[in-house]
């Protein structure tokens, strides 16, 4: 059986997801723009990360390269 685990986009942080453990860890959509043929993504970031910082999304979207056009 896979196992599939939750990745910090700020510390790198791994961990089973899991029920209980999933529900502490907080996530973001990526925003898609109209056109660009990509899929929606999602960031997590640890309870350990969101506790640190506040502006924890804005930290997840400024380590997000813009698209080429």
């Amino acid at each position: 059986m896979t196992r599939l685990y939750l990745h910090c986009g700020l510390c790198g942080h791994k961990q089973a997801n899991g029920l209980l453990s999933g529900a502490a860890w907080r996530r973001t959509e990526v925003p898609v723009q109209d056109g660009s043929g990509a899929a929606a993504a999602t960031l997590h970031a640890c309870p350990s990360c969101v506790d640190q910082h506040a502006d924890w999304q804005a930290r997840l979207f400024s380590g997000l390269r813009p698209l080429q056009a």
